[in-house]
């Protein structure tokens, strides 16, 4: 019988959401990742960065789900999606906009006069070039439309009904299609779990995770698959771009059971450390600052990013190039959030 913990907000979850951030400002600037060469730049340096962090989106979504499911406890529909609405969709709409408008009048990566209908596409596909990172908020809008349904749930049922569509979606989603990626076989996805499909297993992993205690062992089980998973897909990735002379991601996508364990590992990880975190007064103080600058970070970036590669062109090809600059774009883009925070009308869309 599992152990069901207090879901109250904490620190680990404001922890996670803030190093989420931090990984994605880092994946964006390892961009050299792409350009496959010989040498050890990229061999030590890129790609072991792009997946170390390649856990951002997943835990994003697991904290998603950690901490909106239920929501009916505490409000109503109508408020919640009132609060979905002013939170994540109108600056999404925003943001995406802004971006494409920043591309066609200022960046010049998008070209002019390619009429209404070319230019809707680009928003509807998030596929303007500097802020077609917000392809994430795709699967976060289909949970939010999800989690009334999920929420509805009597909350004594929840565990078991969302563990056993975790095992199903594991097993036919996750497991079975890698096994045959493995063995080049083509898998028959007709037998994946519509009801946990896409990305909704992380959510319901959130939220299983966030209320129940594992046993040590499965828990340093899940570590060490998470480790071997990394492992995996950096050999993986070394491996089979040498052979074809060309980038070949190993295991990279979020649905790839390297990702599922590396990510499952890092919440767990930053759950048992939550008590010593409480401890720390400077972490405590930082924890109250930053989490709600981390939307902001998330909206202005790669702004700040295409701004300094345009004044360091090839810059992104040395070795220490994403270790300075992904931790100076995060202080930068910080700040600006900060600051565009205090202006009217714009802090409700950052």
């Amino acid at each position: 019988m599992e152990n069901i913990v207090s879901p109250r907000r904490l620190l680990y979850i404001d922890a996670l959401t803030v190093l989420a951030c931090f990984s994605v400002v880092m994946l964006h600037t390892n961009s050299a990742v792409f350009s496959y060469r010989q040498g050890q730049t990229w061999h030590w340096i890129n790609v072991p960065i792009e997946f170390v962090f390649l856990w951002a989106v997943p835990v994003f979504l697991m904290i998603s789900g950690a901490t909106i499911i239920g929501y009916n406890k505490k409000y109503d529909l109508k408020t919640y999606a009132t609060h979905r609405i002013k939170r994540a969709v109108i600056p999404f709409l925003f943001w995406n906009a802004f971006g494409l408008v920043v591309d066609i009048f200022v960046f010049h990566t998008v070209e002019q006069g390619l009429g209404a209908r070319s230019y809707l596409q680009m928003l509807i596909s998030i596929s303007s070039p500097t802020l077609n990172i917000l392809w994430f908020f795709m699967p976060l809008f289909a949970f939010y439309l999800c989690a009334p349904a999920l929420s509805s749930i009597p909350e004594e049922k929840r565990i078991r009904i969302f563990t056993y569509l975790i095992l199903i979606s594991f097993i036919t989603i996750f497991l079975l299609p890698n096994i045959c990626t493995v063995f080049g076989l083509t898998y028959n996805s007709e037998i994946e779990n519509p009801m946990a499909s896409g990305f909704l297993i992380y959510p319901l992993l959130g939220y299983v995770l966030s209320r129940i205690s594992i046993p040590r062992k499965i828990e340093i089980g899940i570590h060490a698959a998470g480790f071997l998973g990394l492992i995996a897909m950096v050999c993986g990735t070394w491996l089979k771009s040498s052979q074809a002379n060309s980038l070949i991601l190993f295991l990279s996508d979020a649905q790839s059971t390297a990702v599922l364990f590396m990510s499952t590992s890092i919440f767990l990880l930053a759950k048992r450390i939550n008590r010593r975190i409480e401890t720390i007064p400077s972490a405590t103080w930082l924890l109250s600052r930053i989490p709600p600058l981390c939307l902001g970070i998330y909206f202005t970036h790669r702004f700040f990013l295409v701004i300094i590669t345009h004044y360091f062109p090839g810059s992104y090809l040395l070795w220490w190039w994403p270790l300075l600059l992904g931790p100076t774009i995060f202080v930068i883009s910080a700040t600006a959030a900060r600051v565009l925070q205090l202006i009217p009308v714009i802090k409700h869309l950052i």
